[in-house]
């Protein structure tokens, strides 16, 4: 595009705050033609503005966004610096095909944006918020009802080119217009992520249950042949009209009530359709459990990722016995205990993981607890066969996990009691199937993990065996709510066993002699609101930290995963009055779940 043909009418572009910025903004160019910001070619130039947008999407966590809004767009501030910059930005379609709308001045911006990214593929958000909220705020801030087929037509016209679509409403008439929307629109053949969220604060149970029992209308058409990546929080679907479900890389299923979830033949036939998933992430979902369902065991050779957070017990068991998963590699575990469930807990399925006639998780590499109600006994029985884990992480604050169920990190191997028999199937369940053969692991010997070494180990005294340690390939501990006193006593068996644990995330620093010692011999790095480490333990923020009104969405995560000012909320309990938060795709249970 030459510098004559440059848009006259740059009032159309907003800043990340909705601010209109007129033709006086543009500056002219502030050195001669001459100089060496024009010597440099326009396509590296343009490749120079594209290593410094961000979408704040991550293809491996497609359901997290970034949590601030940034002061102000990086496309927009590159498109303003001089008009040789803004001939090169606008002539960029892949700079502005980030679509959030999210407030009222968002629509105009969105349809520019749109314009400007040419054919390139779209990532579209869209963000409502409930009566209530919008009631409250400045006229015109944020959208509603009112706004919603609007802004919708600022995408639906564009399907053709859509790559990743997340809709986000707060109550019933927005979920409407978004499933009409969604119903009548034409052919998707690019989308690749859909995440739909509908969680809102329901007076009590009556209501939630009046609201869900209609069936839901189908929604899309069959041709959404790129569909990789799916989440439904709070959102069912007809699942019997599901064909996009299929060859799924990444699923999650979040706050569906009793007869919100797919039927055991719906979960399982939309699991066996997906071969290759990698990643599946259940938080109080999965399917409705029937007893009487005869259908084999789902192998999932390709799955590396399982999340559980606040699953029904019955659920929960039903996924472990049916549900191969030879090759996962991380797990992370968040099952408190349940008051209203009559004191049960999980301890059967731990059960289960430990007394299978050959592990459950073989592979497992990455291990997070963030609440486990289970027995000490269970806990233990399961941790050797877990041999071939290398990061650990435990939540022991506000009674998360019992203290106890350090000890046997801290005991010889030969000390850990060892299940004797299977844990028998529910009625109607197939035979587990697992890869390998004969019991877990009872002992490992300290020589025998490749590539592992030693860090300051203490002499070893002669006719004195080296005990030996569960978990033998372990490289990360990470910890919350634990005192420094039980990181050295760990520190010092693991030392005694020789298998040594070079590194420590903690959370909060404490000031004490005991920090200093763990601190003097291995590498210990600290995370909490105050602290920031590396990149890796962002996520950990993220879930504590508040979001500006404007979030990068346009893209998870999810995750880990988020935005605590759009947080919808889940009908309260209706003995504890506990809510449900929902933070994008990361969702966290302020008390018991609700029991429909």
């Amino acid at each position: 595009m030459n510098r004559e043909e440059l848009p006259q009418s740059p009032q159309l572009v907003d800043d990340a705050h909705g601010k209109q910025l007129t033709g006086a903004n543009v500056r002219g160019p502030a050195q001669p033609l001459g100089s060496r910001a024009y010597a440099l070619p326009v396509e590296l130039l343009a490749y120079v503005f594209l290593l410094g947008y961000d979408h704040g999407f991550d293809p491996h966590r497609p359901f997290k966004r970034r949590e601030l809004e940034p002061d102000s767009n990086w496309e927009v501030v590159v498109s303003h610096v001089c008009s040789h910059w803004r001939s090169v930005a606008l002539d960029t379609p892949q700079l502005w095909t980030d679509i959030r709308l999210r407030k009222l001045n968002h629509l105009e911006r969105g349809a520019e944006f749109v314009k400007r990214s040419r054919k390139a593929p779209l990532d579209i958000l869209v963000d409502t918020v409930s009566p209530e909220e919008y009631d409250e705020a400045e006229p015109g801030s944020l959208l509603g009802i009112k706004e919603f087929d609007t802004a919708f037509k600022v995408a639906i016209d564009h399907t053709e080119r859509w790559r990743s679509l997340i809709v986000k409403v707060c109550d019933l008439p927005c979920k409407g217009r978004a499933r009409a929307n969604l119903r009548d629109c034409p052919p998707i053949p690019k989308l690749e992520t859909l995440q739909l969220w509908h969680v809102q604060q329901w007076e009590d149970t009556n209501n939630m249950l009046n609201a869900t029992v209609i069936p839901p209308i189908p929604i899309l058409n069959d041709y959404v042949p790129s569909l990789l990546n799916a989440s439904l929080v709070g959102v069912n679907l007809a699942y019997d009209k599901t064909s996009y479900l299929k060859g799924l890389r990444q699923l999650e299923l979040a706050l569906h009530s009793h007869n919100c979830r797919p039927t055991s033949a719906e979960f399982e036939g939309i699991l066996r359709d997906c071969p290759e998933l990698e990643r599946l992430s259940l938080h109080y979902s999965g399917p409705q459990v029937d007893q009487t369902h005869e259908g084999g065991q789902v192998r999932l050779e390709r799955l590396r990722e399982l999340s559980l957070v606040n699953m029904d017990l019955e659920v929960l068991q039903h996924v472990v016995r049916r549900v191969a998963m030879p090759n996962l590699l991380s797990l992370e575990l968040d099952l408190p205990e349940m008051p209203d469930a009559g004191g049960l807990d999980f301890t059967p399925v731990v059960d289960y993981l430990a007394m299978a006639t050959a592990p459950a998780f073989p592979s497992l590499e990455h291990l997070s607890v963030n609440a486990l109600a289970c027995s000490k006994e269970s806990w233990t029985s399961w941790l050797p066969t877990l041999p071939h884990l290398k990061t650990l992480e435990l939540d022991f604050s506000e009674g998360r996990l019992p203290h106890g169920f350090f000890d046997p990190l801290c005991a010889p191997a030969e000390s850990v009691p060892m299940p004797s028999a299977p844990a028998p199937a529910p009625a109607g369940s197939p035979p587990p199937l697992s890869p390998g053969s004969g019991s877990p692991p009872r002992s490992v010997s300290p020589s025998s993990p490749a590539g592992m070494s030693s860090m300051n180990p203490s002499p070893v005294l002669p006719n004195v065996p080296t005990p030996q340690a569960l978990l033998p390939n372990l490289e990360e501990l990470k910890t919350k709510g634990l005192e420094s006193s039980h990181l050295i006593r760990f520190a010092a068996f693991r030392r005694s066993a020789d298998v040594c644990v070079p590194k420590f995330l903690v959370h909060i620093k404490s000031v004490d002699p005991d920090t200093d010692a763990l601190e003097a011999s291995h590498e210990v790095k600290y995370f909490g609101l105050e602290d920031v480490v590396d990149e890796e333990e962002e996520e950990e923020y993220s879930e504590e930290e508040g979001e500006d009104e404007g979030g990068q969405a346009g893209g998870e995560d999810e995750d880990a995963e988020y935005s605590d000012d759009d947080a919808g909320h889940a009908p309260a309990d209706s003995q504890s009055g506990s809510p449900v938060v929902v933070m994008d795709s990361a969702i966290y249970k302020l008390g018991p779940p609700l029991r429909l």
